[in-house]
């Protein structure tokens, strides 16, 4: 016997959701197939509309060859870590699209350790405490950073990204200059970092500009409690950064209302591709 508040979706209950979607379908066909910068598309509109559906079912319809990943900003599905801060989002981000990202893990493990966080047994990036050798072991005079690296932890970096970045002079560059940086600093630069890993490690198109999509779900919940306008779109910040700093990634993003990001910065105008999405309608009304 069902548990009390539990609901099964039927397959009718999903195709109501879905119902009329072909307008979305094809907007969302033609941004992913261009040969162009893709704008950042949104489908907002009041709740139960079905736009978290729409998203789920447009990840489907991306074919093999191009990774993707979601984040849900919802707090029942646990979005506020994306919220309160974007550092576990763009670990997700990375983690989706199983791509290496060796700067990224690199600046990463430094951060974690001049913030003081320990990593967990069992870890998914038992690399992560690497940062702590890195961070305070004695630099090499010549020769690659591996070398001031334990036998444990070149075990576990054996075979990576990360060990090739390291035995590298670009790797033993990077690592004396995150040294030198402060978690803020670092903090503040980890999406560059993610940026030129992807834009390395992910396929490229002979005839598309897209290489990864994104979707983001919930939106709405970015902003969610805030009153002041002007905090609300300081949390919205590190998502207009992964649009312009991922100009190969394509930006879904469902939410309850229209994005404002060109009222702050007009140049915003023309790089948002926006739609309400209406209840059993087919209409995908544009609102530019």
């Amino acid at each position: 016997m069902p548990k009390p508040g539990s609901r099964t979706h039927t397959p009718s209950d999903e195709m109501s959701r879905f119902t009329d979607r072909e307008g979305q379908q094809a907007t969302f066909q033609r941004h992913l197939h261009s040969v162009n910068e893709p704008q950042v598309l949104v489908f907002y509109g009041v709740g139960g509309t079905g736009k978290t559906w729409l998203l789920k079912k447009l990840q489907e319809q991306v074919p093999d060859g191009i990774p993707t990943a979601r984040l849900d900003f919802d707090v029942s599905a646990f979005g506020t870590r994306y919220v309160d801060d974007p550092v576990p989002a763009f670990q997700s981000i990375k983690q989706q699209l199983s791509v290496p990202t060796p700067r990224f893990d690199l600046a990463l493990a430094m951060l974690h350790k001049k913030q003081g966080h320990l990593t967990e047994s069992g870890s998914a990036v038992p690399w992560l405490d690497v940062g702590s050798e890195l961070v305070s072991g004695m630099l090499p005079g010549a020769g690659p950073i591996l070398k001031m690296l334990s036998k444990s932890a070149l075990s576990r970096l054996e075979g990576s990204q990360l060990e090739k970045l390291l035995a590298s002079v670009t790797g033993k560059n990077m690592v004396i200059e995150l040294r030198k940086m402060t978690d803020q600093e670092i903090h503040h630069e980890l999406l560059k970092y993610l940026s030129e890993d992807l834009t390395v490690s992910l396929p490229p198109h002979l005839n598309r500009a897209v290489t990864c999509v994104i979707f983001l779900d919930t939106f709405e919940a970015v902003g969610a409690g805030f009153q002041n306008i002007e905090h609300k779109r300081s949390h919205e910040k590190w998502i207009q950064d992964l649009a312009a700093q991922c100009p190969f990634a394509l930006v879904v993003i469902a939410g309850q209302n229209r994005l404002s990001w060109d009222e702050v910065d007009s140049a915003w105008a023309s790089c948002l591709d926006q739609h309400l999405v209406e209840i059993g309608r087919a209409s995908c009304r544009e609102r530019v």
